[in-house]
């Protein structure tokens, strides 16, 4: 709800969201789509080429505007792969493509143009080993804001503000460097329980 608030796709109930000095509410779609770029469960891949769901938001983007995010999503494989490369035509949601493939292009999506606001809404899911470290690169090395909402403890680290919400409460916030280390261990034996179930170890809850 927040980052879809942040994106200018819900009203908020009170108050106002600005991005620079314009309120999201009342910007113009194109301007809109232009200054925000997001990846989310509630945005999915449209039929129709990679090419033109790479180039929704952006769609004059140039070759080698969409060479550079096919690059830094690490797409060139999969392109490679497929029978028409940009063109190859993608079915409703992506369903002819993995979750981690369509993340990718999700966030090729994202990215073109290099909007001002960049919002990932657990981006890193489904990605393997060598997409979460492309990820975690764009991340760090992307010149403008980055909203993150992750349950990956070395995502929330990287972060310069870090909000902690819980059953829709917010239960901390501040700077990275005052997170307590209480709650900081919380959080990362909860990763570390979680991958010892996905790896079938037994573990004491």
């Amino acid at each position: 709800t927040i980052l879809s608030q942040f994106a200018g796709l819900l009203k908020p109930s009170g108050g106002k969201i600005y991005l620079g000095q314009n309120d999201v509410c009342k910007l113009k779609d194109s301007a809109l789509r232009q200054s925000v770029g997001m990846v989310g469960p509630n945005l999915p891949l449209l039929k129709g080429s990679v090419r033109n769901n790479i180039c929704y938001r952006h769609p004059n983007a140039t070759e080698k505007e969409i060479n550079f995010v096919v690059e830094h999503c690490g797409l060139e494989a999969l392109l490679a792969s497929l029978p028409d490369g940009l063109d190859t035509k993608l079915k409703e949601a992506g369903r002819n493509l993995s979750q981690g493939e369509c993340q990718r292009i999700a966030l090729a999506r994202a990215l073109i143009g290099t909007p001002e606001l960049l919002i990932l809404d657990e981006a890193d899911a489904f990605l393997d080993d060598e997409a979460t470290a492309l990820f975690s690169e764009i991340v760090r090395s992307y010149p403008g804001i980055v909203v993150m909402a992750t349950h990956n403890i070395e995502h929330v680290v990287m972060s310069d503000q870090i909000w902690l919400i819980d059953n829709g409460k917010l239960c901390w916030s501040g700077p990275r460097e005052e997170l307590p280390m209480n709650l900081y261990a919380e959080l990362f034996e909860s990763k570390v329980t979680a991958d010892s179930y996905k790896a079938g170890e037994a573990v004491d809850v």
